[in-house]
């Protein structure tokens, strides 16, 4: 490498390469250098770059370098774009000298282990578009004044650090950029707007702050809007008129987690282009608009844990591109079954009608609408070939943007009224990972279909009417890693010498005939357990054994959103892997039953998310 005096532009990424980086002083013409998506290790040496007036643009991302960066870096003359995310640097960022001399326009430090005050002179970089830093250990305060320096920022991250939270009034001098489209200052404790308002960033992020009264909406161009997890309490005149002015614009929209209260209008533009709508953890009362159906592209639709009295949305089935339906947790009721209801389901992979008072028997009809949940992955991933506004890629296939949703299929019915027996079609959903049919009155034997599901990973049937036995097909789902079967009627000994015995007693007490290992023999010469009365399962008790929805969604707003807003970029190979780890990390962080296996294809080594084992 050290003999390449001619080399302009290096670009060996997405490959199997290890041991340090290599000196380049010597290629004095050099450009471009991308070694991202590695094994690269070690130190990076202040003289390996020495001389190099010429270089534009250094991507070493994704790779498992150490230690402190040089601050020789940023004085490269020429320098443009430099990209360290995702390694393992750390230590405190030093300052560095002619800052406001500086050609950076791109600083990406994201997921390392810096810690301290980030440097002032990176606010000193006047040409810089985009800074990110999330996912670090900075520490001590950032006074926001210091941001207005950086004129011609486009993209500010400053997300999952140690700062001492950013409190008191959000500035009005941030909505003066002319280049401002994506801010996010979440978590913090912001409690206020200084006005007047005008233009307001077109991905902007303020979930899990402090503002309360009433949100702002003063923005023509705006695509991304995450206002979750504050105390806002009205939305200008109510949350119907801000949907019915901005849904032909707006592709997301996270009202979540605040105090709203009264009607969702029926008022939804027929030119929706809403791809994410969460009014999910308010008080919103009411039926659910019809109008939605105008939302042709909407993908993510959460109005879980409010106060919603109606019966299933049929009319949602107009919805084709629908992934994502949360209703947990409202006053819907009634069976749902839909009738004369024209279109499929076709990517829907994630239903969660929880905590309800729906009731009847599951629909066959129903059931054979939801085309995605009966693809096999073995057989290849067939979801690839829906048309989408943005994809990914990962492990070499084309993956639709809001990728959660390759990595966790999922259908809970639990705590309703459902009744009648498990229906075979529903084991034709060869493509669930979890589900949840708790806490109803289903009845009958427990289907030896269900040796259908094999890519099942979760499975709670307990507190139902199930009788029979354990059906010994059951024991050959080999991903299953999570199973309770606890109060039912189920008789005669656990299968021997499966899988099955490997979960706790506790997923089988309360089957008063059921008996052998795990469960144990009593001294009255009944087997198994006979609890007096079934234990009384609570809200609260019950939404901990779940995932958060309402905290997912805000994780899955902020990636969602950001792929949105990088629609040009996601095309460049880099950004669509960046784009799949970031939300393969987010899923591991938020929803602990999941754990990544490392797996082997083609001589490339890749991650994947699995359920955790006990």
């Amino acid at each position: 490498m050290s003999h390449l005096t001619k080399l302009v532009h290096l670009d060996l990424s997405f490959n199997n390469f290890i041991g340090p980086l290599p000196s380049l002083n010597s290629s004095k013409s050099l450009k471009v250098l991308s070694l991202n998506h590695n094994d690269f290790k070690g130190t990076i040496p202040s003289t390996h770059f020495e001389g190099l007036i010429n270089l534009m643009s250094i991507d070493l991302g994704d790779n498992s370098f150490y230690g402190r960066i040089p601050s020789s870096l940023f004085r490269l003359q020429s320098l443009q774009i430099l990209m360290l995310y995702n390694n393992k640097f750390e230590g405190v960022l030093e300052e560095f000298s002619n800052a406001s001399m500086s050609l950076l326009e791109m600083l990406d430090l994201s997921r390392n282990n810096f810690e301290g005050s980030i440097p002032m002179s990176i606010f000193k970089l006047e040409r810089l578009l985009s800074l990110q830093l999330s996912e670090n250990k900075f520490n001590g305060t950032i006074e926001l004044d210091v941001i207005g320096r950086l004129q011609n920022l486009t993209t500010l991250d400053l997300g999952y650090n140690n700062f001492n939270q950013i409190s008191g009034t959000i500035p009005n001098w941030l909505w003066r950029f002319d280049s401002l489209v994506a801010l996010n200052v979440s978590y913090n404790s912001l409690t206020d707007f200084e006005g007047p308002l005008h233009n307001l960033s077109s991905r902007l992020d303020l979930h899990s702050n402090q503002l309360k009264g009433i949100a702002p909406f003063f923005m023509k161009n705006a695509i991304y809007l995450d206002y979750s997890s504050n105390r806002f309490s009205s939305m200008l005149k109510d949350i119907p008129m801000c949907l019915t002015k901005k849904s032909n614009t707006l592709r997301l929209l996270n009202l979540g987690g605040n105090k709203l209260n009264g009607h969702i209008s029926d008022t939804f533009s027929k030119s929706c282009d809403l791809r994410l709508l969460d009014l999910s953890a308010n008080l919103l009362k009411g039926t659910i608009p019809k109008s939605l159906a105008n939302c042709k592209h909407l993908q993510v639709l959460n109005l879980g844990k409010n106060q919603l009295t109606d019966k299933f949305p049929c009319f949602l089935k107009k919805i084709s591109s629908l992934r994502v339906v949360i209703l947990r947790t409202n006053k819907l009721h009634g069976n749902i079954e839909c009738h004369n209801n024209s279109g499929n389901w076709e990517t829907l992979q994630i239903v969660d009608l929880a905590n309800n008072n729906f009731s009847g028997t599951l629909p066959p009809s129903l059931l054979q609408s939801w085309k995605a949940l009966m693809i096999d992955e073995d057989k290849g991933d067939a979801r690839s070939n829906y048309d989408d506004s943005v994809t990914i890629v990962n492990k070499g296939r084309t993956l639709n943007l809001v990728k959660i949703l390759i990595a966790f299929t999922s259908l809970d019915l639990s705590s309703n009224n459902f009744g009648g027996p498990i229906p075979e079609e529903l084991m034709n959903l060869i493509g669930l990972h979890a589900l949840n049919l708790s806490q109803n009155t289903f009845s009958g034997k427990i289907p030896s279909f269900v040796s259908n599901l094999k890519h099942l990973e979760s499975l709670d049937l307990s507190m139902n009417s199930l009788s029979g036995e354990i059906p010994t097909e059951l024991a050959s789902l080999s991903f299953l890693a999570v199973m309770n079967i606890s109060y039912n009627h189920l008789v005669g000994k656990i299968p021997t010498g499966t899988q099955i015995q490997s979960f706790q007693a506790d997923s089988f007490i309360g089957n008063e005939r059921l008996f052998g290992p795990p469960l144990t023999q009593i001294s009255n010469g009944r087997k198994g357990y006979s609890p007096e009365t079934q234990p009384q399962v609570s809200e609260t008790n019950y939404e901990r054994s779940n995932i958060d929805w309402n905290f997912l969604s805000a994780e899955l707003g902020f990636t969602f959103g950001f792929g949105i807003l990088i629609l040009p970029l996601i095309l460049w190979k880099r950004w669509r892997m960046w784009y799949s780890k970031k939300v393969d990390d987010m899923l591991y962080r938020i929803i602990p039953q999941l754990d990544f296996v490392y797996e082997h294809h083609g001589g490339k080594k890749y991650r994947t998310l699995r359920w955790k084992p006990y």
